[in-house]
């Protein structure tokens, strides 16, 4: 085994530990401060009127900062009796609310969800997230009605239950008290379809890597068509344009018919919503063929149906911890002239799934293509805001941000599937469709 590979094992685990334990203790700091009713500005104020304002301002006889610490403290007693109040009052009101969720859902595309909350007073907060299912963005939208609830899937899936987190929190951030409210509601979240940039991709494709004399002829001596993004310019039809201001490219004649694609697997792991929405348009716009297998993580058997490769793809979300043993599950019961033509859809972030694809290329002696979407690793730059501790600090230091990083490392892993024999093609990105 190389340096290089050793090397990148190493790093794997170093980050796959440095994130669980991140994990924890996120989850350990919100558990805390989600069912303590003092926020931190509310134990500061308290604190500092209790030593400042009473035993200071009593000791040295100052009224003034007497007044104001017990002021202070009256303040903070008040803002936890609104918001209990207020969520108490919240909490009789969601009870006899309908507070399901539509059936289906797209990642990536806000839908209303049919629940209205009541506008709270105007000194109190209402906040609302989804604990079940994780990775939904929630928006309380203020209409004449109420407060309306948007939800923003982030993740595909297939749900059964979903919980809600309700908090009522006072203006200036004093106090807070927090709800769940769960309700049994099946939901399934399919992923975005990435149109433009697989279409871009289908379009530059050349059929067959060698020339066959004896392929269907496809087009005429010199083949046109509309000028997409990433082309060069020196295949601009400058004639037509200036006849008809309409960019044209000029495409070389293809030797033989498109070879279609036998078999397509979906390999499942960190990163790969963007790539699953490229899965979904392969298979909703027929640009599998006809005659085609699929098969995605979990999956115990290839299918051929679009509505049945769509459930596979939504139920591999569950699957991600073992990314890649869809290909010797399935494809290691076809045999050569199944796996003649294979296509694979790959996480944007690297991962032990490289190790398995690397052994099933290896071991069948095929050369499939890749392809991989997707710039940006979810895990890095979600807190990246505009004027956020971490962001300043990183732009004293000239260190890159996350989402260059996530770029980076894509490019990476690129060059690392085509060094493994594979032909890489990577839709969206900083560069477009290699």
């Amino acid at each position: 085994m190389s340096t290089v590979v050793v090397e990148g094992q190493m790093r794997r685990r170093f980050d796959g530990a440095v994130s669980k334990l991140r994990r924890r203790f996120t989850r350990a700091r919100t558990g805390l401060l989600r069912w303590w009713p003092l926020r931190p500005l509310g134990m500061l104020l308290l604190a500092s009127a209790a030593l400042l304002g009473l035993r200071y301002g009593r000791r040295e006889v100052d009224f003034l900062l007497y007044s104001a610490g017990l002021a202070a403290m009256a303040l903070v007693v008040l803002a936890l009796l609104a918001t209990g109040a207020g969520s108490w009052w919240l909490h009789r009101r969601v009870g006899v609310i309908d507070t399901g969720a539509p059936p289906v859902g797209t990642t990536q595309e806000p839908q209303a969800s049919g629940l209205t909350l009541p506008r709270p007073l105007p000194f109190l907060q209402i906040r609302l997230v989804w604990d079940n299912p994780q990775g939904t963005r929630v928006a309380l939208v203020a209409t004449r009605d109420g407060l309306n609830e948007v939800v923003t899937p982030t993740e595909r899936g297939n749900f059964d239950l979903v919980s809600r987190l309700f908090s009522v929190e006072d203006v200036f951030g004093l106090a807070r008290f927090s709800f769940t409210s769960t309700v049994h509601a099946s939901r399934i979240v399919l992923p975005q379809a990435a149109l433009s940039h697989v279409e871009i991709a289908r379009a530059r494709a050349r059929g067959d890597a060698e020339s066959d004399p004896y392929g269907e002829p496809e087009g005429d001596l010199v083949e046109m068509r509309a000028h997409a993004y990433g082309d060069s310019m020196r295949r601009v039809l400058w004639k037509v344009y200036a006849r008809n201001r309409r960019l044209v490219v000029r495409l070389p004649e293809r030797a033989s018919a498109e070879r279609p694609v036998r078999v397509a697997f979906f390999i499942s792991g960190q990163g790969d919503e963007q790539t699953a929405g490229a899965a979904r348009t392969f298979v909703e716009k027929g640009l599998l063929g006809t005659n085609y297998l699929f098969a995605a993580d979990g999956a115990d058997a290839a299918v051929r149906t679009s509505s049945e490769a769509l459930e596979q793809l939504v139920e591999s979300a569950a699957h991600r911890a073992e990314g890649g043993t869809v290909l010797a599950r399935v494809g290691g019961s076809l045999d050569a002239q199944g796996l003649r033509s294979v296509l694979l859809f790959v996480p944007a972030v690297d991962g032990p799934w490289r190790e398995k694809l690397r052994a099933f290329i290896q071991s069948r002696g095929i050369a499939p293509t890749v392809v991989v979407a997707g710039a940006t690793d979810p895990t890095v730059g979600s807190w990246d805001s505009a004027f956020s501790l971490r962001t300043i600090v990183r732009r004293v230091m000239r260190r890159p941000s996350g989402e260059a990083l996530a770029g980076t490392a894509l490019t990476r892993l690129c060059a690392a599937l085509a060094a493994d024999g594979c032909s890489v093609t990577r839709v969206g990105g900083y560069e477009g469709v290699v």
